[in-house]
């Protein structure tokens, strides 16, 4: 790691420092560790101070471990993907390496458009040395677009026949419904002739499909808690029972059901009594 990684990346400091420039090739071997990493390896010590043996000594006889001690602890990365939480990571100064560098990684924080500034980077690395081959410029948005892009077709599918099923279910209660207006069609107009307003005809039979909806969406949400647990893996900032999407949805559900209603509803608003009277 060179100095500003940390800061470039918004990997949090919690205990002790990170690396800087001051961790060189003349001065004691350092490293910082996640947090994951200091809470297996000392549960019950303080991390920082401890040894860690990480790589050889070049060049020595007999061959000698280098010593590391922790100056650090940082915040814990999904180097992964966003459903893993990964193995733990370890950070040594680029200047104590003891192993020649083949591959590079170099992280810019940019304040306006990070897309646009792409090409004014890979000059800048080719003006410092021609030879560096520069490649897979992309940004941030873009490597997490690359990791969660199967969920996100996952969760598109799944979109995909939540839409159809929400389709068929309001052709499904519109069927229903008109069907059941049909054969009540006698009992409407017995109604209206009593006195019963269409205001009052139009909530008797909104009224009745939506107890049937509202049933339908009890059941649906216990049956998607129970099953909450198989589609945590494709989440992410957010519970498999969130309260909030589960109201949503159900709000949904339900308004689709009105609106289904609605139009059965209305037709049998404009009964005649006489003519349904007559109805068979």
């Amino acid at each position: 790691m060179t100095p500003g990684f940390f800061d470039a990346m918004r990997i949090p400091l919690l205990r002790g420092r990170v690396l800087n420039s001051a961790d060189t090739a003349d001065t004691a071997p350092t490293i910082v560790v996640d947090q994951e990493f200091a809470t297996r390896l000392w549960p019950d010590r303080e991390a920082i101070g401890q040894r860690i043996a990480n790589g050889a000594i070049p060049n020595s006889n007999p061959p000698a471990l280098r010593w590391r001690t922790v100056v650090g602890i940082v915040g814990h990365v999904k180097n992964n993907a966003l459903d893993q939480m990964g193995r733990e990571q370890v950070y040594v100064p680029i200047a104590q390496t003891t192993f020649p560098v083949r591959n590079m990684y170099l992280t810019v924080r940019a304040s306006g458009d990070a897309a646009a500034m792409a090409s004014s980077i890979q000059r800048t690395v080719r003006t410092l040395d021609p030879s560096l081959p520069v490649y897979e410029v992309k940004t941030m948005d873009a490597w997490l677009d690359a990791t969660v892009s199967p969920r996100r077709f996952n969760v598109m599918l799944l979109l995909a026949f939540g839409a159809l099923a929400l389709t068929l279910a309001a052709i499904g209660t519109y069927g229903v419904i008109a069907y059941s207006v049909s054969q009540r069609t006698q009992e409407i107009g017995i109604r209206m002739a009593l006195g019963a307003s269409r205001p009052d005809v139009l909530r008797m039979v909104i009224g009745g499909g939506l107890r049937f909806a509202i049933a339908g969406v009890l059941i649906g949400v216990a049956l998607s808690l129970a099953a909450g647990r198989f589609l945590s893996t494709l989440l992410f900032g957010v519970r498999a029972s969130d309260p909030l999407t589960f109201s949503v949805v159900a709000a949904a559900l339900l308004a689709t059901a009105v609106f289904a209603a609605w139009i059965p509803a209305r037709r049998a608003t404009r009964v005649d009594p006489m003519v349904a009277l007559r109805y068979e």
